[in-house]
């Protein structure tokens, strides 16, 4: 084979894998945009995922209910409880809601 068919076969294989590290590149830039966040819906796990949190208003399961929360730089306030019933598909979330694992949603502005 000659090097031009060498580098063209080369070219070839390499595409696809170059498409796909190209998109998860966007995808992740998506998560720490602040206008994408308020368009989906988010679930933490662990508290510590916050950059910030306000004073306590309560407490759930031994757990502080804060009043607001900043995450990636959105603003999010308390909105309510959403026990899990079945799955955790069936807690249904809107866009601009996360929800701080146990049960807790809160809502962007």
């Amino acid at each position: 084979m000659d090097p031009f068919g060498i580098a063209l076969l080369a070219g070839v294989l390499a595409l696809p894998f170059h498409l796909v590290v190209r998109r998860e590149i966007r995808e992740i830039r998506k998560l720490t945009d602040p206008r994408h966040l308020r368009t989906q819906a988010v679930v933490i796990t662990d508290e510590e995922a916050l950059d910030e949190c306000t004073t306590p208003i309560g407490l759930y399961m031994g757990r502080s209910i804060w009043e607001r929360i900043i995450f990636k730089g959105v603003e999010y306030r308390f909105d309510r409880v959403a026990p899990q019933v079945g799955s955790f598909r069936d807690r249904r979330l809107g866009p601009g809601e996360l929800l701080l694992e146990p049960d807790l949603v809160y809502v962007t502005e």
